[in-house]
């Protein structure tokens, strides 16, 4: 079995993984000059995560090195780093109870902004449990949920680089939330139409519906993607700066090839 790697975080099943948490300065190269290190060695990189750059223009880097056919022990390794020029520190990482952490890099972040990871389990629980148990009251939970999920992303990821002007055409809106959905995990975002003021768009891979695709249990009433359409009614009408509606045609738990959509541009909001 691959490893199956969620940020600072590696399931090793068995190989000989180990990590390397490093501080470098923020000059060019330096991850150049260590995967030429341990090449020269026969040594692969088999997961690299880094922090954003801290003051004083140091950084955070840690790397997963595969050791399988090691002719070095990790140590060694560890002390050939240290030399480089642009390296401050290493600390070497060994795995433990098959799995290697780096307890460096906590809490997550994906863009200056925390993050928590949940596995497909935990989904499942979250979107196809409670609708089995609750009913559909579930559905506007999950809506309000991810709507205040799409302000949160748009405070903290969106607004930051727009203009005082802070309204984009729906065109560019909907590149932004394609984007970031990918980025973020939830799913991949195809345009299939836009005008001035309409847009239609296909999900693939929607974490919601491939969740509830395979519940064969519930009703087609308890499925759909309520919490993703909560997410693009918060990322585009605070994007556009008008009033936004949100309409799943198609849904990929009801036998759909994707998730299609379909938005309308209301009244602009107030200021």
């Amino acid at each position: 079995m691959k490893p199956v790697f969620c940020g600072a975080l590696i399931p090793t099943h068995g190989g000989k993984i180990v990590g390397f948490h490093i501080k470098g300065r923020n000059i060019p190269g330096l991850l150049g000059e260590i995967a030429t290190l341990l090449a020269k060695y026969g040594l692969n990189i088999v997961h690299l995560a880094n922090s954003s750059l801290r003051e004083g223009e140091v950084y955070d880097l840690f790397i997963a090195v595969d050791f399988s056919d090691a002719k070095k022990n990790p140590s060694s390794i560890a002390r050939e780093i240290k030399r480089l020029e642009k390296v401050l520190e290493v600390e070497v990482r060994k795995p433990a109870y098959g799995f290697l952490l780096d307890e460096g890099f906590f809490p997550l972040e994906v863009g200056g902004a925390k993050v928590t990871c949940l596995g497909y389990e935990s989904l499942k629980a979250l979107v196809s449990d409670l609708r089995e148990k609750f009913g559909s009251g579930v559905s506007t939970i999950l809506y309000v949920l991810g709507r205040k999920m799409g302000r949160l992303i748009f405070d903290s990821q969106i607004l930051p680089s727009m203009s005082r002007r802070r309204r984009l055409n729906i065109r560019k809106s909907l590149e932004i939330l394609r984007i970031l959905c990918q980025g973020y995990g939830w799913c991949r975002v195809e345009i299939l139409s836009v005008s001035d003021d309409r847009a239609k768009i296909k999900i693939l891979n929607s974490f919601e519906g491939e969740v509830l695709r395979e519940e064969e249990a519930l009703s087609s009433e308890l499925k759909g993607c309520y919490c993703m359409k909560g997410i693009l009614d918060g990322v585009l009408e605070n994007v556009v700066g008008s009033n936004v509606r949100v309409r799943e045609l198609s849904c990929v738990s009801r036998g759909g090839d994707g998730c299609v959509f379909s938005i309308s541009v209301k009244k602009p909001l107030k200021p």
